[in-house]
């Protein structure tokens, strides 16, 4: 038994739980699935914090038992839906001492490709779709979850010079956990990006939108696939499932990547040439002069 702690009674585990998993027709225990289930709680404590999280799975997250009630909820909802994702592959497979083989019967077959990337890919996307859910009711009663309040994922999120509005507006990503999973890249591109051509920089929107181009192009290629924004996933599956499946996905991403660093870089071009412009502005004297060519008869080919 892992001692890893989890939202769920595994005596009820399977009564208690079919209710919340989109679409599923699951017979199985908890038992079977405990290893991914304990993968997908690590993940969520990297979202959440980890006093937080077991404090949620003991219900203990709140003295309101109302939100205490829909934040378990929450919780329970989106780490289910991406346990399926996590052990899909084990559900679709029979592991025996003779090999490994999948169902096949006069009634069922196994799904098809495009199936089974649509599903990896709703299982990706309810899943956090719970997860900002319960980030949202946390910020929207910040007071009764001490524990968020003063957590670190948190406290790193007013620290980061980019915003999830920053994102929705300039990019179209709107959730909460993204920015979570990617605030180290959002301070790694902020230095290597904005620090290093101002001094003391304050936001505005030329950097914001270069920022989070950049930042996007960084996560396609290093961020987990499970921590991408949907439609950056869609473009990543829809390349994977052309012609050329033999692609590597490490290709994909970088080619998926390019479509955010490419424009980044055009915005940082044109924010280098704006910063060059105020400069002459306020320093009229550091314009280059041009000094014309000396031309004598004397020159070659001079006529």
């Amino acid at each position: 038994m892992s001692a890893i702690i989890t939202p769920f009674n595994k005596e009820s585990f399977a009564d208690e739980m079919k209710p919340k998993i989109s679409g599923a027709d699951l017979t199985l225990e908890y038992e079977n699935i405990e290893s991914s289930v304990c993968k997908v709680a690590e993940d969520c404590i990297e979202v959440l914090s980890e006093p937080l999280y077991e404090a949620i799975c003991q219900d203990k997250g709140t003295t309101d038992e109302k939100l205490q009630a829909k934040a378990l909820d929450y919780l329970q909802r989106s780490m289910l839906h991406f346990c399926l994702y996590e052990h899909l592959i084990f559900l679709m497979a029979r592991i025996k001492d003779d090999g490994v083989t999948v169902v096949k019967s006069d009634t069922e077959t196994t799904v098809y490709k495009y199936l089974q990337d649509g599903l990896e890919n709703k299982f990706i996307t309810i899943g956090w779709f719970w997860m900002n859910k319960l980030l949202q009711l946390m910020d929207k009663n910040i007071d009764k979850f001490p524990l968020w309040k003063d957590s670190e994922p948190r406290k790193d999120l007013a620290d980061t010079p980019i915003t999830r509005d920053d994102f929705y507006r300039w990019v179209g990503v709107k959730d909460d956990y993204f920015v979570i999973v990617a605030r180290w890249l959002i301070r790694e591109a902020w230095t290597d990006c904005v620090t290093s051509r101002i001094k003391d920089p304050e936001k505005t929107d030329a950097i914001a939108r270069a920022m989070c181009y950049e930042v996007m192009g960084r996560a396609c290629s290093r961020l987990a696939f499970l921590q991408l924004p949907e439609p950056v996933r869609l473009d990543i599956s829809n390349e994977m499932s052309k012609a050329n499946k033999d692609k590597e996905e490490s290709n994909v991403r970088k080619r998926v990547a390019s479509s955010f660093t490419n424009q980044a870089a055009a915005y940082w071009t044109a924010l280098e040439v704006q910063l060059k412009n105020d400069e002459l502005k306020e320093n009229p004297q550091s314009r280059p002069i041009y000094t014309p060519p000396r031309i004598s008869e004397n020159d070659p080919f001079v006529y």
